[in-house]
């Protein structure tokens, strides 16, 4: 097993490597094309690699890291980027913007109303949360809050509360440090000019639990899914296709209905409740995928059924909304969000964390963040 220092030096190297191939091979003499299968089966490959570089008995949240950036985000973005989806292929990225986007957990804004992940129109300097300029600098405020946040839930997790408790401080400590992991790489972006959306939006702004997914919690991998899977079987074709030559420059989320309007023949709703439940459940076998990586340990397939579980409950919460709006009845927010939130408690308690805490994983990472912050603490 190599060193930590050579293993960090070599995953670097390789997705440094892999990005560039894939840029490299998706420029065209017309212009800014689809890079070629073979750099996308070597991204594929490097990424799957990666994260057994690492020691998985000492070095186990750092192989977990970059089996959710690699494994996960990067051959998703790969994958897409082959198919004329996704944020690489959103526009001409210089080569240090490709790499980072490539390899960090970065959501691009487009600027003059692109569509972000959330599906809506925005601008970059709209109320959308798009970080550009100065506000990008709120990124290191907001992380330095989600800091406290985990923080304080590590504490609390000290403590041994009862489980009901113990596992909504586990929601709480992932939120707060993916949260400042992931968009205090954004703040970062400045150096390379890009203009980001943040990852993760505040837990009470979560009125639904499509939304709760679709515009809260963890935004990287919802969009890599949304990319990869949800929007080519929601249009009908892996491959999108290429703008007309010469016709007038809109974003590809803008061309994208008048494709699907071509290729959804058995209509929307049933094609989009299909991409949904797929989505789902590819995110599920993701989810296993990543625990298998950490641990080299199993959640026998709970995980899986978690995700799985999700699309379904999103298609009956979509009924009872329309339902409800039918008869006139709009439930206060308030509501709606403590709803959302006690449901996928209530689902994460069989499916998420009691099949977890059955492996040392749990435990050993709660314990490991609790170690790394008594050593930063007692520095300062």
């Amino acid at each position: 097993m190599l060193s930590y220092p050579a293993a960090a030096s070599l995953t670097v190297a390789l997705s440094t490597a892999c990005a560039t191939w894939l840029h490299h091979s998706s420029r065209r003499a017309g212009g800014y094309g689809r890079p070629a299968v073979a750099p996308v089966a070597a991204s594929l490959l490097a990424n799957a690699f990666a994260a057994l570089l690492f020691d998985g008995a000492t070095a186990y949240v750092t192989r977990g890291m970059v089996a959710f950036l690699l494994l996960w985000l990067a051959s998703s973005k790969a994958v897409a980027f082959m198919c004329g989806r996704g944020p690489l292929a959103a526009r001409r990225w210089t080569l240090p913007q490709f790499i980072a986007l490539y390899a960090l957990p970065l959501l691009p804004a487009m600027a003059g109303g692109g569509v972000g992940k959330s599906g809506s129109s925005s601008s970059s300097s709209g109320a959308g949360g798009h970080i550009s300029g100065r506000r990008s600098r709120g990124l290191l405020v907001s992380s330095a809050g989600k800091v406290a946040l985990w923080v304080a839930a590590l504490a609390c997790l000290a403590l041994r509360p009862p489980q009901v408790v113990k596992e909504a401080l586990y929601v709480v400590a992932m939120w707060g440090w993916l949260g400042c992991a992931m968009d205090g790489a954004g703040s970062l972006a400045l150096a390379w000019g890009l203009q980001l959306q943040p990852t993760f939006a505040p837990l009470w702004e979560a009125h639904s639990v499509s939304r709760f997914w679709g515009q809260v919690w963890n935004l990287a991998a919802s969009s890599a899914v949304r990319c990869s899977v949800y929007e080519p079987i929601l249009e009908g074709c892996w491959v999108r296709p290429r703008p007309v030559p010469g016709a007038k420059q809109s974003s590809r989320a803008e061309q994208a209905p008048l494709h699907r309007t071509r290729h959804a023949k058995g209509g929307r709703p049933p094609r989009a409740a299909l991409a949904l439940c797929v989505s789902c459940l590819v995110s599920g076998l993701v989810h296993e995928a990543i625990v298998w990586y950490i641990s080299g340990a199993s959640v026998k397939g709970a995980w899986l059924a978690f995700f799985a579980v999700q699309g379904p409950v999103i298609l009956a919460e979509r009924w009872v909304i329309n339902r409800l709006g039918e008869a006139g009845i709009k439930p206060p927010t308030t509501l709606r969000v403590t709803v959302t939130l006690l449901t996928l408690l209530g689902l994460s308690h069989y499916l998420f964390f009691e099949p977890v805490e059955r492996i040392p994983l749990v435990h050993e990472f709660v314990a490991r963040m609790s170690r790394n912050f008594q050593t930063v603490w007692a520095l300062l």
